[in-house]
């Protein structure tokens, strides 16, 4: 939880730079009802168990990559 907004697309990017991929994405209409926006916001992780994110989103989804295991 960064407090720092992410969009679709950027994860997206982020996700198949992250598996070596280079497949474009595929839009479509959103879904009724589908949140526009969001983010996490931590202060309440750190403030009452001391908690500590140290990883950036893009560590995680490299780490993630490299422990997946291979498709056949």
């Amino acid at each position: 939880g960064t407090g720092i907004e992410t969009s679709v697309n950027a994860l997206y990017a982020k996700v198949a730079a992250a598996l070596g991929q280079d497949v474009p994405p595929r839009f479509e209409a959103a879904i009724p009802g589908e949140l526009r926006h969001s983010s996490v916001d931590a202060t309440r992780l750190r403030r009452e168990l001391d908690v500590r994110c140290t990883t950036t989103l893009d560590d995680g989804l490299i780490f993630v990559a490299m422990a997946r295991e291979p498709v056949a």
